[in-house]
């Protein structure tokens, strides 16, 4: 579960808390007005309402809990498994900046979800088997045009290439 549901959360404490206050108003005050709550049976269905709904509820806070620590958890693997893989996509963006035949080729470059774009001067420079090593799926020409398919890659491949761009 990547993202919390609140609403689900904040109906799932509601419920309880209702299921609670029910136990609580047939334990106290009904007994008071209702004859049927004063008999055992009535007090007993009173105790189930009440130590079921106490139960329920925290048992859906300390889930609520465990939900939030657990997802902080996950982002902060993430990050640093994004931070440890920044030097793969650094590596990655010099060599295909290389195989487009240097920097000096290069007029702009661009994104997609799946493909990196370049503009470039000299068709003839590029090495299309050495961007297809880098592990592209696919590359094609189109005029001054190259189009690297990286799948869902692209955008930090473009954005390390960005940075080498703005360095030099």
């Amino acid at each position: 579960m990547e993202r919390l549901q609140w609403g689900r959360i904040i109906a799932l404490l509601v419920t309880t808390g209702l299921i609670f206050g029910i136990g609580i108003l047939m334990q106290s005050v009904l007994p008071m007005y209702m004859p049927f709550f004063q008999s055992d049976f009535g007090q007993g269905m009173a105790n189930v309402f009440y130590y079921l709904g106490l139960i329920l509820f925290i048992s859906s806070i300390l889930g609520i809990g465990v939900l939030i620590f657990s997802g902080n958890k996950r982002r902060k693997k993430k990050q640093n498994n994004l931070d440890e893989n920044c030097e793969v996509y650094e590596k990655k963006a010099l060599d295909f900046i290389q195989a487009l035949g240097g920097i000096a080729n290069i007029e702009a470059v661009d994104s997609c979800m799946s493909r990196v774009r370049a503009n470039i001067n000299d068709a003839d420079q590029i090495d299309q088997l050495q961007i297809q090593s880098l592990g592209a799926s696919g590359v094609f020409m189109s005029g001054s045009q190259i189009q690297a398919i990286f799948g869902d890659d692209s955008t930090l491949i473009k954005k390390e290439i960005d940075k080498i761009l703005l360095e030099k």
